[in-house]
């Protein structure tokens, strides 16, 4: 198990991306559409094109906002889906995107990453530069604050335990049906680590800011 701080957890998050065989499984409450999150899906297109079969999870409401109801979704996500990676876009906003019942304050905060079933990254760090700083690609846009945050990597049987969760989520997502409680997936043979699974979160940034939306429309037309 490796600890890893501020951004070069997203470092070594890309490094491990790029240089998967098999599988990449990466699930994130905000894909940014910023430099680095360009470079992530630079990445995981040029992954598809190789014949890895990559996954991505991404929360609506972290992604694009409230904006989405009345602006176009960034270019990079069709980009990544014409080029092979499977999207799956957790409760869309957008009350006519989405498959099964319209969930707009229940979100996924889950920062997962899984590689060839053997490796393994979980934390609190999104795709964004405000996240990765310059250790993924030297961003164009003005300096921000940067968030402090860190996350663990894991090599060996134990990512299976991850995985499990990714998929559960995936297949919610794709599904439909009841959100489940949290779910406790017990350590493997005789080992020690175990994972407890996170379920979705109720938002209260959603509602206020679409409070205000709605606020500022009334008024607008009054």
């Amino acid at each position: 198990m490796q600890l890893y701080k501020d951004g070069e957890a997203l470092h070594a998050a890309y490094e491990a991306i790029k240089h998967a065989k098999r599988r990449v499984w990466l699930e994130v409450y905000i894909f940014a559409d910023d430099d680095t999150g360009r470079a992530f899906a630079d990445l995981l297109c040029e992954k598809a094109s190789q014949g890895v079969r990559v996954y991505c999870i991404y929360d609506s409401f972290g992604s694009f906002g409230v904006e989405q109801l009345w602006t176009p979704k960034p270019a990079l996500f069709e980009k990544m889906r014409r080029s092979g990676v499977r999207l799956a876009e957790f409760h869309p906003l957008r009350p006519w995107e989405g498959r099964f019942s319209w969930k707009p304050v229940a979100r996924d905060h889950r920062k997962l990453l899984v590689i060839d079933d053997n490796m393994a990254g979980l934390g609190g760090l999104n795709v964004g530069g405000e996240y990765a700083g310059s250790w993924v690609v030297q961003s164009s846009t003005p300096e921000c604050d940067l968030w402090r945050d860190n996350a663990i990597g894991i090599v060996g049987p134990s990512a299976r335990l991850l995985q499990q969760a990714f998929v559960n989520t995936w297949r919610y997502v794709n599904s439909g049906g009841r959100m489940r409680k949290a779910e406790f997936y017990h350590p493997l043979g005789d080992g020690d680590f175990g994972v407890l699974a996170s379920v979705p979160s109720m938002h209260s940034k959603f509602t206020e800011r679409l409070r205000e939306l709605l606020t500022r429309r009334a008024r607008a037309s009054s």
